[in-house]
């Protein structure tokens, strides 16, 4: 067996066999070249699906071939790492002057190989990293699968950045940490931060659960301003909808409250509903308090109360009913300086309530 320097001047196989075609300074013409790997194996008998590592040489790569002792065949050894040797005139421009080894294989520590580097020639790469530099307590322990257009899977055991990050050439993307150090890191310990400059979708055919179990709160905020919004779009709102049945809020604490508040110098609480509203606290308290109350009904007004019912006004309290009846119930009590029974003149009707305002949202609604 006979070992050769050549380099491939055409991987092109109609065959899709692996054969690839070199020339040498060591033999007359081209030669074809049979593909050869560490491993292969049948993946399924039956369809012929074989398993294995298929990494064809790029055309202008120096590969070692072996020559048969028949000199009938030519075998691939494996890819050479190092400058074109040939003339000008015989080598390819874009690889005669290109670096053999990456150099971010010798970073951290110049001089010592300190990554594995598996890449194509569009820039899609896996690294494994073990990368130390002793005088400066430096690591970089890692496994990276990047594609050429900067989209990357990191798989991160360096003791100060210990995390798995998933991220777009754009910067959005997943980090999910560790164990972190105790030393201050812009993550704590097995945290999961979503990263996006657009949109975030979260879609489920059978149901969201989100739980929060002897941990801290559970907290749902906007901040936004529509710096980024495009034109005619709403911003800044917290939305909750349920197209076919209930939006439920529950606290189930001993002293647990519900918690509806309006901060806004112009803010708003107001409930609206086809249906009832009803609002009930059997074993405690109900405040309404306000400038101005407004309570009106269409039909009845009713007001029961099982024990007392006070009723006081700063001013006048005035009660009439539209056929210019009032009537008051039997045993009842009237107390004053003065009491006037029909005045002459008359007295002045009640003033009506105000009707409740029809305010929308921003979807005018």
């Amino acid at each position: 067996m006979r070992l050769y320097e050549a380099q491939v001047i055409s991987n092109y196989d109609f065959t899709e066999t692996g054969m690839i075609q070199v020339s040498s300074t060591s033999f007359a013409g081209n030669k074809f070249v049979k593909y050869t790997s560490p491993y292969g194996g049948f993946h399924d008998p039956f369809s012929g699906e074989k398993a294995g590592f298929y990494g064809i040489p790029s055309k202008g790569s120096l590969v070692l071939v072996a020559q048969t002792e028949d000199e009938e065949d030519y075998y691939l050894i494996s890819v050479i790492h190092q400058p074109d040797k040939r003339s000008t005139t015989t080598s390819i421009p874009s690889i005669k002057n290109s670096k053999t080894i990456p150099r971010s294989v010798y970073k951290l520590f110049p001089g010592m190989p300190q990554q594995i580097v598996l890449s194509d020639h569009t820039g899609n790469k896996l690294t494994l990293s073990h990368s130390h530099k002793p005088q400066m307590n430096e690591e970089n322990i890692r496994a990276e699968l990047k594609s050429g257009q900067g989209k990357k899977l990191s798989l991160i055991d360096t003791p100060l950045v210990n995390r798995i990050i998933l991220e777009t050439e754009e910067g959005d993307g997943i980090d999910v940490t560790a164990r972190q150090p105790e030393v201050p890191t812009d993550l704590p310990s097995r945290h999961l931060r979503l990263r996006t400059g657009g949109m975030m979708q979260t879609l489920a055919q059978h149901g969201i659960d989100m739980l929060v179990v002897d941990g801290l709160e559970f907290d749902i905020a906007n901040e936004s301003t529509g710096a980024f919004s495009t034109s005619g779009l709403q911003f800044g709102n917290v939305n909750i909808t349920s197209k076919h049945k209930d939006v439920n809020i529950t606290t189930k604490g001993q002293g647990g409250r519900v918690m509806i508040r309006s901060k806004g110098s112009d803010g708003v609480v107001q409930i609206n509903a086809d249906g009832s509203i009803v609002i009930k606290a059997p074993n405690d308290n109900i405040y309404v308090e306000g400038d101005n109350i407004n309570i009106k009904a269409s039909s009845n007004l009713n007001i029961e109360a099982g024990n007392n019912v006070n009723i006081k006004a700063g001013n006048q309290a005035v009660m009439s009913g539209a056929g210019a009846t009032v009537s008051v119930a039997t045993d009842a009590a009237l107390d004053g300086a003065f009491v006037h029974l029909a005045p002459a003149g008359g007295v002045s009707p009640a003033t009506g309530a105000d009707g409740a305002p029809n305010i929308v949202n921003d979807y005018e609604e």
